[in-house]
């Protein structure tokens, strides 16, 4: 692959060439050159304009494969994701098998392409919340971020265990702080709304005792953990403070928690759905806000695909979900941009999520590898329900108009265009 971009403008926050607008020649599988009027070579690919970042990490996709194929593969998935920006999907372990043991590990990072697959291995044996799983072998392969995934964690003797099994390795533990049990039966966030649909709603309680929680046991164990997807005013000022306090804790929010709040399920639209649930806009601000302050260091998709047998149901019984991958950025540009700036969202879709993780930093620089996304900030993105890339197409935004566009990933030896 030569690839030679003339004129575009270089996203590194934090690097001395952030900001700029150069060439930049991809010379196969490394940067080849950065300088002004470059010539491109013989046999090169000549791309003009637009914005080179990083590319994008998410933490905690749903693959669909193995075990749910009917809702997404690897194949379908990697196309979401390249079409996200995504270069790096960390994968929740819900699948079947569970993603718990050795073998399942090795399926999935056979499955790496264009896209890098990162399995991420289950806290405990079967996902059933009583035993650890097989840490130290799932580690021995490379796995260091481990989760119930779409579980949260409750057994407390469990996830002290799992904290002090990860600092031998400085691994990371990522749990979504949920407490089903103040109201098992609830679907939506709790508030006048819930009550007029006939529904019961899901306290902002039930985020904070185990938020709380997983926090004390972080300070107990001296560990590293990841409190992911929260969805609370609340939540960012426990986080505000505790960050201060202690250097391994770090957060996560999901994209719909940032674009939409409570009133969007009040029509009863099943692609709105979604588990953290959306919640009141001023929970939505004081989200923006943390990631604007640095108190929530990371923006992830939440894709959970989900067939449409199980949406298009009463409300009552649908199934938590929304296909976000490949909307990811435009949605957070198009309904964002005059709150949080670009620099802001690539460091918090790539910067962050690589620092957390362990992934190397990506740099503007010769000979770094490559390992980029293309955006164009002027053109815009829209999907039909016959051209998503996503074999579900549980989302609200189809045949809507965003602007932003995700023009190309770049990584390794691979890059795929989008027109």
């Amino acid at each position: 692959m030569r690839v030679l971009f003339k004129n575009v403008e270089l996203c590194f926050p934090g690097h001395k060439h952030h900001g700029q607008i150069t060439d930049v020649f991809l010379d196969y599988n490394k940067i080849g050159a950065i300088e002004p009027n470059l010539e491109a070579p013989a046999r090169t690919r000549v791309l003009e304009g637009g914005v080179l970042a990083p590319g994008f990490v998410d933490i905690g996709t749903f693959s669909g494969e193995p075990g749910y194929e009917h809702r997404e593969t690897i194949r379908t998935l990697s196309n979401a994701g390249a079409r996200g920006g995504y270069t790096h999907l960390f994968i929740v372990p819900n699948l079947v098998p569970a993603t718990d043991h050795l073998s399942a590990v090795r399926y999935l990072q056979a499955k790496s392409d264009l896209i890098t697959i990162h399995p991420m291995g289950a806290v405990s044996k079967n996902l059933k919340g009583e035993n650890l799983s097989e840490i130290y072998d799932m580690n021995s392969a490379g796995v260091n971020v481990f989760t119930d995934g779409l579980q949260p964690i409750h057994e407390v003797g469990l996830m002290k265990r799992a904290l002090q099994y990860v600092k031998t390795f400085r691994g990371l533990v990522v749990n979504s702080p949920f407490e089903k049990s103040i109201e098992p039966e609830a679907r939506i966030h709790e508030n006048k709304g819930s009550t007029q649909m006939g529904m019961k709603g899901i306290p902002e309680i039930s985020e904070i005792l185990m938020l709380k929680r997983d926090i004390d046991l972080l300070e107990y164990t001296e560990s590293r953990l990841l409190i992911h997807q929260i969805s609370s005013k609340r939540s960012t000022e426990i986080l505000q403070q505790k960050k201060k306090e202690i250097e391994g804790l770090f957060a996560s929010v999901a994209v719909l928690n940032l674009v939409a709040n409570a009133e969007m399920v009040q029509n009863f639209d099943t692609n709105y759905l979604v588990m953290p649930p959306l919640r009141e806009e001023s929970d939505r601000k004081a989200l923006i806000r943390a990631i604007k302050q640095g108190i929530v260091d990371c923006i992830v998709s939440g894709h959970l695909p989900v067939e449409e047998d199980r949406k298009k149901i009463e409300f009552a019984i649908a199934d938590y979900g929304a296909s976000t991958l490949p909307i990811v950025f435009p949605l957070l540009f198009d309904r964002l941009k005059d709150e949080i700036s670009v620099d802001q969202l690539v460091q918090s879709l790539s910067v962050n999520p690589r620092r957390i993780l362990g992934l190397d930093p990506v740099l503007p620089e010769q000979e770094q590898e490559i390992d980029f996304v293309w955006i164009d900030l002027e053109a815009k993105t829209r999907y039909s329900q016959k051209d998503f890339p996503s074999k579900s197409k549980n989302s609200a935004f189809i045949d809507q108009t965003l602007q932003g566009k995700i023009k190309g990933v770049f990584h390794k030896e691979q890059y795929q265009l989008f027109q």
